[in-house]
């Protein structure tokens, strides 16, 4: 499952009825993998459950099927706004986990470690805040340029 979600596979194959029934599965990594696949196989749906599974799982992206590299390597910039939420969270975990694809995401180096001060993470929470509001600015900016 995890070779075909990093190569995608499209709804029209064979198989991908067989990896369907994995986004009902009880393991959340194997819905994660089966999302992914179908995603870069083409189905642009698959990328709104990408999303909600950063929303709503309290777990750590890297247990969800290496999410989080998936976030960095298909440049999901959408992402950004449940990943500095994520840096919220009670478990020291997540956030790490959440500030290493942020870093790796906005090439923001900020110092955040889950077990860093309240008023450093939220220093780096209103950081990483400004790059997002700056970045969705830059991105409408260019796309009113290309019209």
């Amino acid at each position: 499952l995890r070779a075909i979600g990093r190569a995608g596979i499209s709804r029209d194959h064979a198989a991908a009825q067989r990896i369907g029934e994995y986004l009902e599965s009880s393991d959340i990594s194997e819905q994660v993998l089966a999302t992914i696949a179908l995603m870069r196989g083409g189905d642009p749906k698959q990328q709104k459950r990408l999303i909600q599974f950063i929303k709503e799982q309290p777990v750590p992206l890297m247990d969800m099927g290496d999410l989080g590299r998936v976030i960095i390597d298909l440049k999901l910039y959408q992402c950004t706004p449940y990943l500095i939420s994520r840096l919220k969270s009670d478990r020291v975990e997540i956030r790490d986990d959440a500030a290493e694809v942020l870093r790796e995401l906005t090439g923001l180096q900020l110092e955040f470690h889950g077990h860093s001060s309240t008023d450093d993470r939220r220093k780096a929470v209103r950081q990483w805040t400004q790059w997002w509001e700056d970045h969705k600015k830059e991105r409408k900016a260019e796309k009113k340029a290309s019209r």
